[in-house]
């Protein structure tokens, strides 16, 4: 059995939150720095995703074999306010709460496409896997 490669993970989603985060930049009011943001979220990520990964296994017999994406589901929930929150402090897009919302659909959205395809490549791409029992 593979399992992601957490700092090849890291990696593309340093690259591909940099790049969010680039966008947002442009079209926002302030100027922060957009690789001390991109470390922040995906430290943030890791921290939240694991905290609230293990409390929802508490629940994986109830949910039988489809516990894994019901909890990817759930966990988009917080993924799209860590990533409205970092938007708005780092940035403060132009159009206020409209615009950080649509930015933190952005970086959902990259973040969901990143794990879908590192989930794909596993076994393609030896690096992105690392072998587990």
């Amino acid at each position: 059995m593979l399992l992601p490669n957490p700092l090849a993970l890291a990696a593309v989603k340093f690259v591909g939150y940099a790049a969010v985060g680039h966008q947002a930049k442009r079209r926002g009011t302030t100027r922060g720095n957009v690789w001390f943001f991109s470390g922040v979220r995906v430290v943030l990520g890791w921290v939240i995703g694991l905290a609230l990964g293990v409390g929802l296994m508490r629940f994986a017999d109830a949910w039988g074999e489809s516990w894994g994406p019901i909890c990817y589901a759930i966990l988009t929930v917080p993924r799209f306010l860590v990533w409205a929150f970092l938007i708005r402090v780092w940035f403060k897009p132009v159009g206020g709460n409209p615009a950080t919302f649509l930015w933190a659909g952005v970086g959902t959205a990259v973040s969901t496409v990143i794990d879908l395809v590192v989930l794909k490549l596993l076994a393609d791409v030896p690096f992105f896997g690392v072998p587990f029992c």
